[in-house]
């Protein structure tokens, strides 16, 4: 946070709740979700990174583990460096081509619905 005090274009910003986050989401030019290096992260995927896929912004992921395996299967324009790697975060950013993107198969197969009837689906398979 020091190293980027005074950047005109970064903005650290305090927590919000999730009506909020939705319209800096949107007026971002990049998302970010960055995971420590933590062994409970290498199986898990947190619900950011579908909630991230799901917004039409390049996601910059300081990733690893599973959470990197399904970026890099699941969602287009996710660039990925190791957790902590900052200057590789940095020179991915500066050299990436930005596109606009838009990520309609991903938010048709990871929505809630879409997850709650598979879910549906798999309960009925064990009471049937």
């Amino acid at each position: 946070v020091d190293k980027i005090n005074g950047l005109s274009n970064i903005h650290i910003l305090p927590p919000m709740n999730r009506d909020n986050i939705l319209d800096y989401y949107y007026r971002a030019k990049y998302t970010m979700i960055h995971l420590n290096k933590n062994q409970a992260f290498m199986k898990v995927l947190p619900s950011k990174m579908v909630e991230l896929g799901a917004i039409d912004r390049p996601i910059l992921g300081g990733i690893d583990g599973y959470a990197s395996e399904f970026a890099i299967k699941n969602v287009k324009e996710c660039l990925i460096v190791k957790p902590g790697d900052f200057a590789e975060a940095a020179s991915l950013i500066r050299n990436h081509n930005y596109v606009p993107i838009f990520r309609e198969k991903f938010k048709k197969k990871y929505s809630r619905l879409c997850i709650n009837d598979k879910m549906a689906e798999s309960i009925l398979t064990y009471i049937q």
